[in-house]
């Protein structure tokens, strides 16, 4: 009875001395990571601001004045811009909001029928994202990402016919469709500790985003 005894608490004390001997490793891991300044492309608690910009949409490809020959319209524009904040609730999960903005200008003659006219376009949304981050290594953090939200969409074109004494006439269209969307895969790669940047492409006011990253 006594050596069974004995070989029980032989037993629980080696136990207690691995677990030990465990966390003492881990903590020293640890230890070491932090002073040699070593952090996860991605980890639970970080905060993510980006910047990015956008290329690749069907809209800005395509604003254009019908009938009127390209030699006779010039074509500017802002964007697609984004602002993109991410909170990671856990080392694969994050959640965020995505802000985009695009503006279209059209400027045209139409020599046949004698008329000029400026068209316009402004666009942005606000969505709320979700993005699963897949395997975050030390720099290299692939990820895919759903977002949905509102968004807004304004077209306005002003004409005017000089020969007829210069009269204006305006149409605005407010896109009645308000629900804003969007599916991204993408990565960040951190240089720093702090600065990194970032690439997504899919179904977005860009097909291809590319920005800066920081994180505090």
């Amino acid at each position: 009875m006594l050596r069974k005894l004995l070989l029980c608490f032989a037993l629980i004390v080696a136990h207690h001395i691995t677990l030990s001997a465990t966390d003492t490793t881990r903590r020293k891991t640890e230890a070491v990571r932090l002073i040699s300044g070593e952090r996860p492309a991605f980890a639970e608690k970080d905060a993510f601001i980006s910047v990015a910009y956008g290329f690749g949409n069907f809209l800005r490809s395509t604003f254009e004045a019908s009938g009127v020959e390209k030699a006779n319209q010039i074509r500017t524009s802002t964007g697609p811009l984004m602002a993109k904040g991410e909170w990671a609730l856990s080392n694969n999960l994050g959640f965020g909001v995505n802000f985009a903005f695009m503006s279209l200008k059209n400027e045209w003659t139409d020599t046949f029928a004698h008329t000029t006219g400026t068209g316009t376009y402004n666009g942005w949304s606000a969505l709320a994202r979700v993005n699963y981050h897949m395997k975050p290594g030390r720099f290299f953090d692939p990820y895919l990402g759903f977002g949905v939200g509102y968004r807004r969409d304004r077209i306005k074109e002003t004409t005017s016919n000089p020969s007829s004494g210069n009269k204006f006439k305006e149409e605005v269209l407010l896109i009645p469709f308000n629900l804003g969307m969007d599916l991204t895969i993408g990565f960040r790669l951190m240089a720093t500790e702090h600065l990194g940047m970032m690439m997504e492409t899919g179904i977005a006011k860009g097909v291809v985003q590319l920005g800066l990253v920081y994180r505090p």
